[in-house]
């Protein structure tokens, strides 16, 4: 039996060791490891078709060559798929189809081939006679691994995370190591051909390791360490060989005792020397091989210095970011505060370093990465979070709030059992991994900052305590002037309620008595009362529109308005509102334009209520426009809007008096009028005609029982620039459903706004 058939058959024997650790993985984690076992199985079947072709085993006698042709090829495609699988790049089943076309352009190359060809002879045996079916194998089977170990190397470039690129690193090591061997066990002498089967079960058991381990060993750091060793060694060799060199020399030259003494003295040197160059030269393979040029402890010194005197969190970040920008060479970092709120925590990011998002985040209460820093207060890396199945739960929402970050690894800050905050420190521009070492210097920085950021938030939340003070004082002060106006509402409303109501009364009243005297005197005509009876009729239609108001105002205070939804149209309530103000419109020489009413869609509303309160607002802009100004009507659709559902806008603009900034609010409450009251005067339509001041909160609470908004905007009140004043209305096209007492469930709240 010769030693390749004995290699090829412990071999065999490994794979399916191996295979059977690969099906027991496929057990733990389904459709996980499917191409590991395939690979596995492939070289078990290749090492064992190699054992029982050394055997005499009948099985491959016929077309040996080309048995073992595609037990390779259909090796390396499966090696193919399970590289895609491992570099998580899509489409890894394609690469089983393309073994079909090589197979048949292997039987073309051996049909047309003159020599003796692979259905005669083995791969190895056809290598010798130039067969062209075996060249051409070869020329594939190196070509698919060829393009194998660049797509690794590309895809390890692009490799966000160190420890991504890690992986990837490993993978380039591996493919190599698997083809020379695989190439030295098909083709190479007996001897060589045995150490290359041998060398391809480590290369497959690399491979096995690669794929079932989450983090692997420190590609980088291994193969540093390594150097760093051997350059120890080189030196340590160079030094030994200098003083056997010296020493021989020395004793020829003094023989006897004199010769020794030198030989004394030169090794008390050179173990001095030696001393310093080893110290020395640990200093340079610290920094230059093993790249950790900083020390832990003079760091998390300076870092305590520097931090000493903040206050403040976005400082703070500022100062660890530099911190971990000069010693360890990190990209970026962040400090990320963590704030209870409710039945979430909230999440800021306060950038140290480098550039990143802004944006903070909701972390849900149960989110299992807080949860995981707080238990284990120990550094978390990115690469963790994406590969441990312990954090497949957490939303996707925070994994690409985590993931758009850019971090490497997370560290927690502690302010005794409670998670304050997060460092977050980004990849190296060494793009190596964090090894302990980088890992306990975060640690430490983190403990530093705990203090200095429980002191920071305590300062943060006093100014903010203050600003809220400062805002609340300035609340304060705009609500007394509010509430001052409106005491002054209060003790106004007596004398305009009672001019108001008074002024019809004493018409009808002096009317009547005419009335009275004349029929008295009985001289009483018919042309002469017709004008008489007009203006009772008139006196009386205002002081029936007076307390029809004051009737409207009531059933808004008590939410008593109730609506008749039907579908109607914008246009419809519009020209309701405007007609009675025809006449006046005409009379004072106004310009009263439409736009854009007619398109609008039709909306759910009470028709009557709404063209009150349209009615209200037309009114309102008439009295304020003096004669031969504009008032002008425009609609607007508003859909895909942040702010609102479907709805229809309404402006109402003009070209008259203006209102002063700090009554646009103050407009809209019950019984607020502009001006003095010793100076008021009834009028509906006349230019600056005032009223009870019922009307616009009448229009208010009509709009808002449909669910919508009304506001006013005006640069200011001047009766000779005539500024103007634009009311604009939101109506929703549906509006929500109707509560209790017939008003939608978000009355105001946009109002408020």
């Amino acid at each position: 039996m010769s030693l390749i058939t004995i290699a090829a058959a412990v071999t065999a024997l490994a794979y399916v060791g191996l295979l059977a650790y690969a099906i027991i993985r496929i057990g733990k984690t389904p459709a996980a490891e499917y191409w590991l076992a395939g690979y596995c199985l492939w070289s078990a079947i290749m090492a064992g078709a190699l054992a029982l072709d050394g055997l005499g085993v009948s099985i491959m006698d016929f077309a040996p060559g080309i048995w073992l042709a595609m037990i390779s090829l259909g090796g390396m495609c499966v090696l193919g798929a399970r590289t895609f699988s491992y570099l998580t790049i899509k489409w890894s089943w394609a690469w089983l189809p393309g073994m079909l076309p090589l197979i048949a352009l292997v039987f073309v190359l051996d049909t047309i081939d003159p020599n003796p060809g692979l259905m005669e002879l083995t791969w190895r045996a056809a290598l010798p006679s130039i067969s062209l079916a075996a060249i051409g194998s070869i020329a594939m089977w190196g070509f698919i691994g060829f393009v194998l170990i660049i797509i690794t190397f590309l895809e390890t470039s692009k490799a966000r995370l160190p420890l991504h690129a890690n992986r990837g690193l490993w993978w380039v090591a591996v493919l190599p190591l698997i083809m020379v061997a695989e190439a030295a066990a098909m083709w190479a002498p007996e001897l060589v051909s045995a150490i290359g089967q041998v060398m391809r079960v480590v290369g497959v058991i690399g491979l096995v390791y690669g794929v079932t381990t989450k983090e692997l060993v420190d590609v980088r750091g291994m193969f540093r360490g390594v150097m760093g060793n051997a350059v120890f060694v080189i030196v340590t060799a160079l030094v030994t060989l200098l003083g056997i060199g010296a020493a021989f020399y020395l004793l020829e030259l003094y023989p006897g005792g004199p010769g020794q003494i030198a030989v004394a003295v030169l090794a008390l040197v050179l173990a001095l020397i030696y001393q310093a160059v080893r110290t020395l030269l640990g200093q340079v393979v610290q920094e230059t091989v093993l790249k950790a040029g900083y020390d832990t402890a003079q760091t998390s010194a300076d870092y305590s210095k520097r931090i000493a005197q903040i206050l403040d969190v976005g400082e703070l970040a500022a100062a660890v970011g530099q911190v971990l920008t000069q010693s360890i060479e990190a990209t970026q970092s962040a400090l990320i505060l963590l704030t209870p709120d409710r039945d979430n925590t909230r999440a800021e990011v306060f950038v140290g370093s480098g550039q990143m998002p802004t944006v903070g985040q909701r972390l849900a209460a149960s989110n299992i990465f807080l949860a995981h820093l707080m238990q284990t207060r120990k550094p978390l890396l990115q690469y963790t979070l994406e590969v441990n199945e312990t954090f497949k739960p957490m939303l996707t929402i925070e994994r690409r709030w985590l993931q758009r970050l850019g971090m490497d690894v997370y560290v927690p800050v502690m302010d005794g059992d409670v998670l304050s905050g997060i460092l977050a420190v980004g990849p190296r521009k060494s793009r190596d991994p964090y090894r302990t070492r980088e890992l306990e210097l975060l640690s430490a920085l983190a403990d530093q900052t705990s203090v200095a950021l429980k002191n920071a938030r305590l300062v943060s939340n006093l100014k903010t305590s203050n600003e809220e003070v400062r805002a609340l004082n300035e609340t304060l002060a705009a609500r007394h002037e509010q509430l001052k106006e409106m005491d002054k509402v209060k003790t106004d409303f007596i004398t305009i309620a009672s001019h108001e109501l008074r002024t019809p009364l004493t018409q009808i009243l002096g009317f009547t008595d005419l009335l009275k005297m004349m029929s008295e005197a009985e001289s009483v005509a018919g042309k002469e009362i017709a004008p008489i009876t007009e203006s009772v009729l008139k006196a009386s239609s205002r002081l029936g529109e007076v307390v029809t108001q004051m009737l409207d105002v009531s059933q808004l205070d008590v939410d008593a308005m109730q609506l008749k939804l039907t579908e109607t149209t914008v246009e419809a309530a519009l020209r309701m509102a405007v007609e009675p103000f025809a006449a006046a419109i005409r009379e004072r020489r106004l310009t009263f334009t439409v736009q854009n009413i007619r398109n609008l869609p039709h909306v759910q509303a009470d028709a009557q209520r709404l063209s009150q309160a349209l009615g209200q607002i037309v009114g309102n802009a008439i009295k304020f426009t003096p004669d031969s100004g504009n008032v002008e009507v425009r609609g607007r659709h508003i859909v895909n809007d942040s702010k609102y559902p479907e709805s229809v806008e309404i402006g109402v603009t003009d070209s008259g008096v203006g209102i002063n900034p700090k009554y646009l609010e103050l407009i809209f409450e019950k019984f607020f009028r502009i001006g003095s009251t010793a100076l008021h005067s009834t009028g509906t339509t006349k230019f600056m005609g005032a009223g009870p001041g019922l009307g616009l909160p009448i229009a208010k609470g009509i709009i808002e029982a449909h669910g919508g908004r009304v506001w006013a905007e005006s640069p200011g009140f001047d009766k000779d620039k005539l500024p103007g004043t634009k009311i604009l209305v939101i109506l929703l096209v549906k509006p929500p459903a109707l509560t209790g007492k017939g008003v939608p469930a978000f009355i105001g709240m946009e109002a408020k706004q």
